[in-house]
């Protein structure tokens, strides 16, 4: 009786150590990882995923450059959301700075829309507002796109930005097909869907 009421709580135990998993890890390799881990990863310029591993309970570090994707449990949305490590621009161009530089080890981003020359992707970034009177911190969007041909993956987009024709032309300006696309958008459909212009983008490729 000692022995079957051992093992329902082991069961039990079981049960919920793999109701806590909230990673799901497919590396290079090919090997898959379940386990806990936090969403740090997703945020400004972290490269690193440290899971703690459903099976053994140990805690393991695992480089953006091993991984392949990752899909997190979010509690909020109640929702599986993948990400994919890419190579990308550190910050949106400027006149200024019309090519950023990119960050030294990829970075993780959410998969928007996968097309057949370009995709787009979104980027969670935190934001802090810091006066003597008060210190603010929340999280922002910004979008990129990737050409398929290329090897970084460029912002074009975020949540907070103005002037989107100015920073459009700057984005777009090496790619010629895209000169009357960006010329004669309506910035207002393009907040309410900046993804569109990405597929625009895509289309217009060949």
């Amino acid at each position: 009786m000692k022995k079957l009421i051992f093992m329902f709580f082991a069961l039990l135990a079981c049960v919920a150590v793999q109701a806590q998993d909230n990673v799901e890890i497919t590396l290079n390799n090919g090997n898959v990882v379940k386990g806990v881990a936090k969403n740090m990863f997703m945020f400004d310029d972290c490269d690193v995923v440290v899971v703690k591993d459903s099976g053994s309970g140990e805690k393991s570090e695992y480089k953006s450059t091993e991984i392949k994707s990752l899909k997190y449990y979010d509690d909020d949305s109640k929702e599986w959301i993948t990400f994919v490590p890419l190579m990308a621009q550190k910050t949106l161009p400027t006149v200024w700075n019309k090519n950023p530089k990119p960050y030294k080890a990829p970075i993780f981003f959410t998969p928007m829309y996968e097309g057949k020359h370009v995709s787009a992707y979104i980027r969670y970034i935190t934001t802090a507002t810091n006066t003597k009177q008060v210190h603010l911190q929340g999280t922002n969007v910004m979008f990129y796109f990737k050409v398929h041909s290329e090897d970084i993956a460029k912002g074009y987009w975020m949540g907070s930005s103005i002037g989107a024709k100015l920073l459009l032309k700057i984005v777009f300006k090496p790619y010629p097909v895209m000169k009357d696309t960006v010329s004669d958008l309506d910035t207002k459909e393009f907040n309410k869907d900046p993804i569109s212009l990405i597929r625009t983008f895509d289309g217009l490729l060949k």
